[in-house]
């Protein structure tokens, strides 16, 4: 498959349906609920403190706005919701040294770095998720 595949058919001749993100082909259609994973579009890190304050570093501005983001304990995965209800994984797990920490946080700050300088910096909730169901959701 090339980077880009068009639909071939007579009602949508010619559409795009197909992108190229990392290694990966991902659907573009903008009615799917999913975004492609953070770490194949762009320079993405989590750094994490003892007080267990989490900051998602990152080189480009996320594609919408952020409502609150979901770290799921038993799959150590870190998941971005925005406001229009699209989910958006980090596309790393998070590593075992800091796991702990993770699950005590309330609060995630973004900060998106562009040449040397912060282009923008976001607070959002953080939820907690156990055996699937909501263990706690943090707040201020």
């Amino acid at each position: 498959m090339s980077d880009t595949q068009t639909l071939e058919n007579n009602q949508n001749e010619g559409l795009e349906i197909f992108e190229k993100a990392g290694d990966r082909i991902y659907h573009k259609y903008d009615g799917t609920p999913v975004d492609p994973p953070m770490a194949d579009i762009m320079d993405v890190d989590v750094i994490i403190n003892e007080k267990s304050q989490i900051w998602v570093m990152h080189d480009k501005p996320f594609p919408r706005r952020l409502d609150w983001v979901e770290y799921d304990m038993d799959d150590d995965s870190l998941t971005f919701v925005t406001k229009g209800g699209k989910v958006q994984d980090l596309g790393m797990k998070i590593q075992p040294a800091i796991r702990s920490l993770m699950a005590k946080s309330n609060n995630l700050y973004t900060m998106c770095v562009q040449d040397g300088k912060i282009s923008n910096f976001f607070m959002v909730v953080i939820a907690i998720r156990k055996s699937g169901i909501l263990y706690r959701k943090g707040g201020k």
